[in-house]
């Protein structure tokens, strides 16, 4: 109910504030973006938007955006690169392959080359990482 109330607008204005970002509700943001994920669909989400169930398309675009920065403040403060969500002082091992393809098949198009890497993390002790901020919290 919060995130589709109406903010009385001066006379005159022809418009009122409707789903305002600084009052959008936890929800709100996951389905956006849950939608945006599986779909990117900006015609589904907009419309979503209009029925007051999800944030709007642009406002997921704001929203990754933000995110994205924040991971790459992240790697300029702490110089590695690593998934937002592994912790601080954790005993951690990875494993690095090739993944090579070269289809023998008559309706395979092309061959590719690439590398995987996985991340593993022993939580036998260790501290959170701080959680990434998103935007400037003062506008």
């Amino acid at each position: 109910m919060q995130y589709n109330c109406h903010r009385k607008a001066p006379k005159g204005s022809g418009s009122s504030e409707r789903h305002s970002s600084d009052r959008e509700t936890p929800f709100a943001v996951y389905v956006g973006l849950l939608l945006f994920a599986k779909t990117r669909k900006r015609q589904l989400i907009d419309t979503l938007f209009q029925y007051g169930i999800c944030i709007s398309y642009d406002r997921v675009l704001e929203i990754s955006t933000q995110m994205g920065e924040a991971v790459v403040q992240r790697y300029l403060d702490e110089g590695v690169v690593c998934p937002p969500i592994m912790c601080k002082g954790i005993f951690t091992t990875s494993a690095v392959d090739n993944i090579d393809h070269n289809p023998s098949a008559t309706t395979a198009i092309s061959p590719f080359h690439e590398t995987g890497i996985l991340l593993f993390q022993h939580p036998s002790r260790g501290e959170d990482r701080a959680p990434l901020l998103l935007g400037d919290k003062t506008k």
